[in-house]
């Protein structure tokens, strides 16, 4: 395998050690559980995002069901009177409390006429009992409960124990954006728990989309109602960590190889300099990529780093290529300027006149660099060696060693 093909799968290599080991941190720190039932879209969404789930069966959704209502309240000397309802809700579950303050009655006008049925806890035991002679009202078996149901001008249907009514008793957590006359999108998520129950309604409209960073959290339970899910659930570990980080591997791949093309690099097999500056850059990327699993939110910082060091790469890569060019040139240039003596010994080997050795004495201690200045010197010289014979041997030893006298003399004088 050439050097060329060698770093290329090194970088390469490098580059998919480094996602699958991003990908690895991705799936060990992706706490995140999405409560749901099997034919939700959060279920199917969660599997696309690699996230775990948890199968919420039919028997056990209720126990994870939420709705919210928005109330005004008055104080009272024993609680809280509702002193108004405006969502939009037809079927209304009125709270235990709220603030861990008892909700102990509801003022009269309270409540809009659209509500055809109420849950009342047992709580509640102030209320006009005209504003409900048109609407069912549920709840639980008890002293209230009987009450209300001996009442001819109320219809009260006593729940089953099994059945079960749970309204959020607390602040809304949420903040939302209303998408139409039913349908709302929460937007923010202000609470700090680990554990988020998402509501099916929040005043009525059903939650229908989520769009907000799920940062923090372990564990949410998504309602069948939400059918768009916008945000980063996943604690933004996803998009900020995983996905950035092979972006950066990808686009520091993209500028080696196009760093190798313009640099010719596989040109310069006897130099490791490039080489050596390739595998350091490659490995400084990766380390960001290293470095960020700890930061998944600082990942545009990363990203920046990146591209620093990819230019700097880059212009240390074109110097050094144009250095190695520039070094490669002079050798070549020295290498052809020594050719003079190499030449010189070569046609003195063509003879067997012990006459040339006083040549031979004199080309050893003779500058091997030529100059432009005695190029002409060394064609005589060439030329006198070439045209030696029996009869002139004598006098072109004599020459000769005078014009390798006089090239050396003008080198030095030049020197």
């Amino acid at each position: 395998m050439g050097k060329k093909k060698l770093f290329l799968c090194i970088g390469i290599i490098i580059s998919i050690i480094s996602m699958v080991f991003t990908f690895l941190y991705y799936k060990s720190n992706n706490r995140l559980t999405i409560y749901t039932s099997n034919n939700s879209y959060a279920y199917k969404y969660a599997k696309k995002n690699m996230i775990k789930t948890f199968n919420v069966s039919d028997s056990h959704y209720k126990y994870f069901h939420r709705v919210w209502e928005d109330f005004k309240f008055n104080e009272a000397t024993d609680g809280l009177m509702i002193a108004k309802y405006e969502g939009v809700s037809e079927e209304l579950i009125v709270p235990t409390s709220y603030g861990n303050k008892k909700i102990v009655g509801i003022e009269k006008g309270a409540l809009p006429s659209k509500i055809k049925r109420i849950f009342l806890p047992d709580s509640v035991g102030k209320m006009e009992v005209d504003d409900f002679s048109n609407i069912e009202i549920l709840c639980y078996k008890g002293k209230k409960c009987d009450e209300w149901k001996e009442n001819e001008k109320l219809k009260v249907n006593v729940l089953d124990d099994m059945d079960r009514y749970i309204l959020n008793e607390d602040d809304l957590e949420f903040t939302y954006n209303i998408i139409n006359s039913d349908e709302i999108e929460l937007t923010n998520y202000l609470g700090n728990d680990e554990t988020v129950l998402i509501p099916e309604t929040i005043n009525g409209y059903k939650v229908t989309s989520i769009a907000f960073d799920g940062e923090g959290i372990t564990s949410m339970f998504i309602p069948e109602t939400v059918k768009s899910i916008n945000g980063n659930i996943t604690s933004k570990l996803f998009n900020k960590c995983f996905m950035i980080s092979i972006i950066i591997i990808l686009l520091s791949l993209i500028v080696y190889y196009v760093s190798i093309l313009l640099t010719k690099l596989y040109e310069l097999v006897d130099e490791v300099y490039i080489y050596s500056t390739s595998i350091i850059y490659l490995i400084v990327i990766n380390f960001f990529v290293y470095t960020m699993r700890n930061n998944p939110f600082e990942s545009t910082k990363f990203l920046i780093y990146s591209i620093i060091v990819s230019l700097v790469y880059l212009i240390i890569d074109y110097i050094l290529s144009i250095i190695i060019k520039n070094n490669k040139k002079f050798d070549n240039d020295v290498k052809h300027k020594t050719d003079f003596i190499k030449e010189v010994n070569i046609l003195l080997q063509d003879y067997d006149f012990k006459e040339l050795k006083e040549i031979s004495d004199v080309i050893r201690y003779s500058d091997p660099v030529s100059i432009d200045e005695v190029k002409e010197i060394e064609e005589m010289i060439k030329n006198q060696i070439k045209t030696i014979n029996d009869a002139n041997v004598k006098d072109r030893v004599k020459s000769i060693k005078k014009l390798i006298i006089k090239r050396n003399t003008i080198m030095k004088d030049n020197k």
